[in-house]
Formats: structure tokens, sequence, C-alpha cells
């Protein structure tokens, strides 16, 4: 069941009180958009480890929502972060293997002088 802003007061309070069934609601709820929001950021594996990162952090937070926002917003807020952290994250690990194999060069070796200066620079579109 969708949740708009006179039941979302009621789902929180719930969400506080340890209720199950309003977990499963939330996350049947916007479960979907957060998935989407990570998607356009992140490869799927990726988004689908940041949505769950960010249900951990919302249990652990929810006690400290303040309501400015919706719920919703909030939740998105959190799996931006979230993905923006992961993109930081990435963006400085290198996993053996990427690009790093001896046989098939990165770059055909007639592209570059041998300290890795272009021979002839691309030219601009």
């Amino acid at each position: 069941m969708p949740v708009d802003k006179h039941n979302e007061a009621e789902l929180i309070r719930r969400l506080l009180a340890g209720d199950q069934q309003a977990y499963r609601q939330a996350v049947a709820s916007y479960q979907p958009s957060m998935l989407r929001l990570a998607r356009a950021m992140l490869d799927l594996g990726s988004a689908e480890e940041a949505v769950q990162d960010t249900w951990v952090a919302v249990l652990r937070g929810l006690p400290g929502f303040e309501a400015r926002a919706s719920l919703k917003t909030w939740l998105l807020t959190i799996v931006r972060h979230t993905a923006l952290s992961r993109l930081r994250r990435s963006g400085r690990e290198l996993l053996i293997g990427d690009g790093w194999d001896d046989d098939v060069p990165a770059q055909p070796a007639d592209r570059f002088y041998n300290r890795g200066h272009w021979q002839a620079p691309p030219q601009p579109w």
C-alpha cells in the first residue's frame, strides 16, 4: 500500500515501535524508488548494496528523524549519500586484473612513446 501524508506519521510511529509489518510496508513502498535512484549512479550490484546499507542506516537513524521532510525524501537523501560514498570509494579502488593484463596492451603500442606520452595526440571533435 502506498504511503501518503496522512498515514506517514502512523507508519513512522509503527516503525519506531518495531512493528515488522510496518517495515515490510516501508520496504514495499519505498524500495523501488530507492533502487532507481541508486541505479542511476551505480551498477546494479552496487546499487542494491547501497539500498541495503541505507535501510541499515534508516533503522539506526529513525529515532532521530525530525520529519522536516517527508519520509521518502529522507530515505532518498540517505540513498544518495550512500551511493556517492560508494562512488568516491570505487574511484580510489583498483581491483587486481582491472586493465593490468600484460598480454593485452591497454592502448596500441604505436600510439605512445615508451614513457607514455602520445606520439600524435587525439584531435578535438
